[in-house]
């Protein structure tokens, strides 16, 4: 994998950084060996977590300009 300017902040059993179509796979998988409804999805923890931040007061567009 070529090397890059990017953050990795999960990475495989490998130590490799996921694609998002593999952190996806990985997600719904622990999900289901929890024993989680199937609704519960990477995309879903995305949006959870930007909601929770622009209750906090967070504002996407300020952000990206930093």
């Amino acid at each position: 994998m070529p090397a890059s300017d990017h953050l990795t902040f999960l990475v495989t059993a490998q130590d490799k950084p996921f694609t998002a179509a593999g952190f996806g796979n990985y997600f719904r998988d622990t999900c289901h060996e929890a024993g989680l409804p199937e609704r519960c999805t990477s995309h879903g923890l995305r949006k959870a977590a930007a909601t929770y931040l622009a209750e906090l007061g967070f504002n996407h567009r300020k952000d990206k300009s930093r």
